[in-house]
């Protein structure tokens, strides 16, 4: 009988030492799940950091540089292609405030992101991420008048030399437009020019930018398996926490033979239990960088250095959600398990009281 106890409390030793690591890495995964199946947190949090007017206008101002008129023979495509190149970061914000409003802005990334935050459940088992520019493309020539006020306002005002350039050119005399914003009546003839090649610059942009994350990339067969251990990952972050307490449960008797015997295997491998999901909590919120560098190794990215600046910030404040209530549950489990060593500390006092001998 001897034997037979110390084989199961080995067995129960080793059962503990399952649920110790893998009851934190659960918690945290469940956390994980629960931010992603309401992604309305994240989604704010990329138009917080990523797509927002600010970053826009910025990636904007780099793109334009070394912009090029899309036809260099029409005076006014030379006109707007100067006033884009000069156009302050502050000018760049408003016009995308206008282009893109904060509404139309959440309506894209719920969209551009809805595969992502479907893995698993979704029939595609690599989804390309992208963002659909069309909805941009088609508000900026509703606000083609204000967009191209601001962006011809951004160009100094004309001399009485090139006003009179204007007025040749705008007679059929001259060849060109001076870069410089003109008075009245000539300011709304080159409006109404600018407004009209409008939707034709438009339509060399892209419909659509793919941020350039795969997944997998491999075979169908590879592809498939990844979905499978998604799907897999998920009903274990769902309810593989669960499970291992009932089995907490279920080993406590299989170790003890005493109640002082029950609250010391209760209390044990929940005290640990905590301190790693402690370690846990730390590593998700002072480690960032580390993690995110992990994360950037096993991604494909293939975008702006300033907007993948945004990303990281991102996932920053996703590992610093997963943080918040991986502490409070490192927290409660250590307090549980350090009541059951003390529980066990007063029973085995007890008991000598009672059996001096």
């Amino acid at each position: 009988m001897k034997y037979v106890n110390k084989l199961l409390a080995r067995i129960a030793f080793s059962i503990m030492i399952v649920v110790v690591l893998l009851l934190p890495v659960s918690l945290a995964l469940n956390q994980a799940l629960q931010i992603f199946n309401t992604p309305f947190a994240v989604i704010d949090l990329l138009q917080t950091h990523v797509l927002n007017s600010d970053m826009l206008a910025s990636l904007t101002e780099e793109a334009m540089v070394n912009r090029e008129p899309a036809d260099p023979g029409d005076p006014v495509d030379v006109v707007i292609n100067q006033a884009l190149k000069q156009m302050d970061h502050d000018t760049w914000v408003q016009v995308w405030d206008l282009a893109a409003p904060p509404e139309l802005i959440e309506e894209i990334i719920g969209q551009s992101f809805a595969d992502p935050f479907n893995l698993g459940e979704n029939p595609d088992p690599d989804p390309e991420v992208g963002i659909d520019l069309r909805p941009i493309k088609e508000n900026v020539i509703i606000e083609a008048k204000p967009v191209l006020e601001l962006v011809i306002g951004s160009l100094p005002d004309c001399t009485e030399e090139q006003v009179l350039q204007l007025t040749a050119t705008a007679l059929g005399v001259g060849q060109e437009y001076p870069a410089c914003c003109p008075p009245e009546p000539i300011y709304t003839f080159v409006l109404e020019l600018a407004a009209v090649s409008l939707p034709a610059e438009l339509d060399n942009l892209p419909d659509t930018i793919d941020i350039g994350v795969r997944f997998t990339g491999g075979s169908d067969e590879q592809q498939l398996a990844f979905n499978q251990g998604i799907h897999q990952t998920k009903l274990a972050a769902r309810f593989g926490w669960i499970g291992l307490l009932l089995l907490y449960g279920i080993t406590i008797p299989l170790g003890g033979r005493s109640a002082r015997g029950y609250f010391r295997w209760a209390g044990w491998p929940m005290l640990m239990a905590g301190v790693f999901s402690g370690v846990i909590a730390y590593a998700l919120k002072q480690r960032v960088q580390d993690i995110t560098g992990f994360i950037s190794g096993s991604l494909q990215l293939n975008i702006p250095d300033l907007m993948l600046d945004g990303i990281w910030d991102v996932t920053a404040e996703i590992l610093a959600l997963l943080s918040r209530p991986m502490m409070v549950y490192a927290g409660a489990m250590m307090a549980v398990g350090a009541a059951g060593l003390l529980m066990s500390v007063v029973v085995q006092k007890k008991e000598q009281t009672e059996n001096p001998s």
